[in-house]
């Protein structure tokens, strides 16, 4: 049985480009132990966002075939895959101080002197997903996003005067790659000064799902 260990889980091995697999990276313990330092992982062939980082990991209580032990998420990521075939998800490594001969609770203060323990280095396995190409059919201009996504758009005022400005609101709110998005150029009427837009994004916080709103104002 072990008593201490660190695990990856992936919500699916199969996915097309661009589309987002989470990553988990959780930490179970049958031991009094303190973590010296946490290797975040970047994996190659992926960008990625933070969904979860959290400095001090919450422990739950879990039992795995009899054994009790204390759990937490250590580090939480969107991963979209920026190219086809079998990609591994890099793994992560931790270093720990575990305590020697130790018969206490493991719910007891993690706390205690160093002369009474061990360094102990610990990393996951290596995973991976198998990426296919998008489906045929996309259009010439598709960048690249993959998700769930909605777009509106709305003025300001529906009255104005001449030489008054009006806004031109665009959003784009959705889940997945939001960031491959690009707004095709708007034809305005040829009597109509029109700025360059000034854009904003703003991120959700989802603790799966990788979301957030686009805005774009044109003047």
């Amino acid at each position: 049985v072990k008593e201490l260990f660190v695990l990856t889980e992936i919500d699916k091995d199969e996915l097309y480009m661009g589309e987002q697999v989470t990553v988990t990276y959780k930490l179970y313990s049958a031991i009094d132990l303190g973590l010296d330092d946490v290797d975040y992982p970047k994996s190659v062939g992926f960008w990625q966002e933070d969904l979860s980082k959290p400095q001090s990991p919450r422990f739950n209580r879990t039992s795995i075939k009899g054994v009790e032990y204390k759990v937490a998420t250590l580090y939480k990521v969107a991963l979209f895959p920026t190219k086809t075939g079998s990609l591994e998800i890099s793994p992560m490594s931790i270093t720990a101080r575990v305590r020697k001969n130790n018969k206490r609770s493991i719910w007891e203060d993690p706390f205690f002197s160093n002369n009474r323990t061990v360094r102990k280095l610990i990393r996951t396995d290596v995973a991976k997903v198998n990426v296919k190409p998008y489906p045929e059919g996309q259009p010439a201009d598709f960048t690249g996003a993959v998700g769930d996504f909605n777009i509106r758009t709305w003025v300001d005022t529906s009255e104005v005067r001449v030489n008054e400005a009006v806004t031109l609101n665009v959003e784009l709110r959705g889940t997945g790659n939001i960031n491959m998005f690009s707004l095709p150029e708007i034809n305005f009427p040829g009597d109509m000064d029109v700025f360059p837009p000034n854009s904003s994004f703003e991120k959700e916080k989802l603790w799966d799902q990788y979301t957030g709103t686009m805005l774009w104002e044109y003047i």
